[in-house]
């Protein structure tokens, strides 16, 4: 299961409705590399075709996760959250067991792959799932 908190909800359909295509479902995959072993990346772009699976997250958003990385983003928590310094979307992965302070990528090793790329502490975990993603 995936969580998005209703802020992630709000800004992902701000973001299919600026592209015009509210029905279009969004993407969350995984890229080898990054500041970890693994980045996070969320975008309008149709998958490969290997075996995906869908979750309908409410409010008319689906997001669709290719079969490979199901298991390491189970129990992830997907955030937006807004500061002086901009905007973004900010993942908790229970299954992580280094967080690079970026945010946006992780090792799922006990000892990091990369040192960190941010002399920041990462994001506190978010406690709030409001909207829990069902698989459809």
């Amino acid at each position: 299961m995936i969580h998005l908190s209703p802020s992630a909800i709000q800004e992902l359909n701000r973001l299919r409705q600026r592209q015009s295509n509210l029905t279009q479902p969004i993407y969350l995959t995984l890229d080898p590399g990054g500041c970890a072993q693994w980045a996070y990346r969320i975008n309008a772009e149709p998958l490969s075709d290997g075996a995906t699976t869908t979750f309908d997250c409410g409010s008319g958003l689906t997001l669709v996760v290719d079969d490979t990385a199901l298991d390491l983003v189970r129990g992830l928590t997907i955030d937006y959250s807004e500061d002086l310094m901009g905007g973004g979307f900010r993942f908790t992965n229970p299954q992580a067991h280094h967080t690079c302070g970026c945010g946006h990528s992780f090792s799922t090793t006990p000892e990091p792959t990369t040192s960190d790329c941010t002399a920041t502490p990462p994001p506190a975990t978010f406690e709030s799932h409001d909207s829990m993603a069902q698989p459809i």
